[in-house]
């Protein structure tokens, strides 16, 4: 059976997803090429006479999670206009889904986009291959993908925090709406000021602007003897416009792109006076 609640807005479906990579230069030379030959094979980056790749492993096991495609914050006295798009699977297969702006988070309230998605967790590791090619070595020893599933449910506009908090600290770090009661955990709470603080003391009110392309979840993996949280990328481009009141106080601002941890997809907020 495939539900669907909207708290806010319904999403629009329509059927149917950065990583850096800093080049390395090679120099010429026979004593040069081997000393690059050993840097290059353990760490990422181009390697010129062989490469490192992580392979897929044996799988653990695949288990529905409540999993967050979108997450936003609105700071105390403002308010958050958000849009996203991102693809999961659902009961037709894999769909491209789309929130429109218009979705608006006021009064200091958390909100998101919550779906049961199911994951295969498997093992990987390192494999080194002759011949040029990009390193790509595995950051962990599991990973995840997302999988084809037979019960899918979706929430749009789940709160995660009511209004009335001056601040986005302290937040849920997971979402359970019922069946299955297992949830992917995530990071959208404010932790600490990592940018510069919004201010409209004395002047008219301010907008800023902010987009983010993913964030990171972890998963607790069924079916193996030593469950070990997993970090999966969720992609999901999502832009923000938070909308901070004349006159309204000062915000420290926690870019959570950049927090150590699971990295979030947006801004979070911590209001005081003027």
């Amino acid at each position: 059976m495939d539900y669907r609640f909207s708290g806010q807005a319904t999403p629009t479906k329509r059927q149917g997803s950065k990583s850096l990579r800093a080049p390395v230069s090679a120099i010429g030379g026979v004593a040069v090429g081997v000393a690059i030959t050993l840097v290059v094979t353990s760490t990422a980056g181009l390697g010129v006479l062989s490469h490192v790749d992580c392979v897929r492993g044996q799988p653990i096991g695949t288990a529905l999670y409540w999993t967050p495609f979108s997450l936003a914050n609105a700071p105390y006295g403002g308010s958050t206009t958000y849009s996203a798009n991102f693809t999961l699977y659902d009961l037709f297969g894999r769909d491209q889904i789309s929130l429109k702006s218009g979705v608006v988070a006021q009064g200091n309230i958390s909100a998101g986009y919550f779906q049961t998605e199911n994951w295969t967790v498997y093992t990987q590791a390192n494999s080194s291959a002759l011949g040029p090619g990009m390193n790509e070595p595995c950051v962990s020893e599991f990973g995840a993908t997302q999988a084809p599933t037979n019960f899918s449910v979706s929430v749009d506009g789940g709160i995660l925090q009511g209004p009335g908090n001056t601040t986005n600290a302290g937040q849920p770090t997971s979402f359970d709406y019922g069946y299955p009661n297992r949830s992917a955990e995530f990071s959208n709470g404010f932790v600490s000021a990592n940018a510069m603080s919004i201010s409209t003391c004395g002047v008219p009110a301010k907008v800023v602007n902010f987009t983010s392309t993913s964030f990171e979840v972890s998963l607790v993996p069924t079916g193996s003897q030593e469950p070990t949280p997993v970090e999966v990328n969720v992609a999901s481009m999502e832009t923000f416009s938070y909308r901070f009141p004349a006159n309204g106080g000062v915000w420290m601002v926690d870019d959570l792109q950049e927090n150590l941890g699971l990295r979030g997809p947006g801004l979070a907020f911590s209001w005081r006076a003027c």
